[in-house]
């Protein structure tokens, strides 16, 4: 789980370790667990989260939130904040706290605009933010790339949360504002969709996303699981696919899984040789099942495909293929 702690899964238990052996411990039914540089990602059957050391930068602020003013934070950037709140009451104690931290002021300024990156409440957002516009006032010079930048990328999550307008063109909008910013990442984007209620957004936003490895657990969070595969496939990754093959099989019943992965080749070569058995017998147990002459066939001939696959079981490739001749010349 990033750089600071172990994370381990057993028995509806996740538990995570920290580096001096303090634990903590989540409950949590079935799930998968995928490992990213500042955390992990657990997958669940009906939602996606992502477990990581909360900012240093963020917990500055915990205070100036809550409590008063006696135990809040004496930290550069949590000053900085407090400042813009004397600041706004034209209090002569904003300018003797930006005073006081005026060699980390720029750390300062720094911390707020990376705090408002990590805010949902745009009320808090916007104080963050201000604070950071307040502080940079005394900063000559100041590069103010990031602050430019962080107000864009709050601007289109919060117009997610905001729009009325129809899916396809909050999507097209969306995708203009991120065209020329390389850096930012349409698989959050369309988490924050999804979570605010835009599932179709969301799918949409994930079509842009070039990693498979963001965009495929994403769909199964949000349960497009046949798209989740379609995706997972066209990344050629291997591993994708059986992740998405490993939650197919632990959430429907056998028959619909097989019906979802019989016209993908690359995710019947991955089933294991007993799997192909299975979805042999199963066709030709639904066979049986029909009344009409052309889908008993074509069920049967699911059957023989999957049988004359496995080359231990040519005895029923080739009584289902004589059945298959019988069945058409009574027809």
């Amino acid at each position: 789980c990033g750089t600071d702690s172990v994370v381990l899964y057993w028995d509806q238990l996740l538990l995570m370790v920290g580096p001096y052996g303090d634990w903590i411990r989540y409950p949590y039914d079935s799930i998968f667990l995928i490992p990213e540089i500042d955390g992990v990602r657990i997958i669940s059957s009906d939602k996606c989260e992502f477990l990581q050391k909360v900012p240093t930068k963020h917990l500055l602020f915990h205070r100036c939130y809550r409590g008063n003013f006696q135990n809040r934070s004496t930290a550069p950037a949590a000053m900085l904040f407090d400042a813009l709140e004397h600041f706004d009451k034209r209090s002569p104690k904003a300018d003797e706290n930006i005073r006081s931290i005026r060699p980390e002021l720029s750390e300062a300024v720094d911390a707020c605009i990376e705090a408002a990156g990590h805010e949902f409440n745009q009320v808090r957002q916007r104080s963050l933010l201000k604070a950071a516009a307040v502080g940079k006032t005394f900063l000559e010079p100041y590069n103010s790339d990031r602050f430019v930048e962080m107000c864009q990328i709050l601007r289109v999550l919060n117009s997610i949360k905001k729009s009325t307008d129809d899916e396809e063109t909050i999507c097209r909008m969306i995708v203009e504002k991120l065209a020329n910013k390389p850096g930012l990442s349409y698989a959050e984007t369309a988490k924050t969709a999804h979570k605010v209620g835009q599932p179709k957004l969301a799918t949409r936003l994930l079509d842009y996303e070039p990693r498979a490895a963001d965009q495929v657990p994403l769909l199964i969070s949000m349960q497009e699981d046949e798209l989740a595969l379609i995706k997972a496939i066209e990344s050629g990754d291997t591993d994708l696919v059986y992740l998405v093959m490993l939650h197919f099989k632990r959430k429907l019943p056998l028959p619909e899984f097989f019906r979802i992965i019989n016209n993908k080749p690359m995710a019947c070569s991955l089933l294991e040789d007993d799997r192909r058995v299975e979805i042999a017998s199963i066709a030709m147990l639904e066979s049986y099942k029909k009344k009409d002459l052309t889908e008993r066939t074509n069920k049967l001939k699911v059957a023989l495909k999957w049988f004359q696959d496995d080359k231990e079981h040519s005895f029923e490739a080739k009584a289902i293929d004589e059945n298959i001749n019988l069945t058409l010349k009574s027809n």
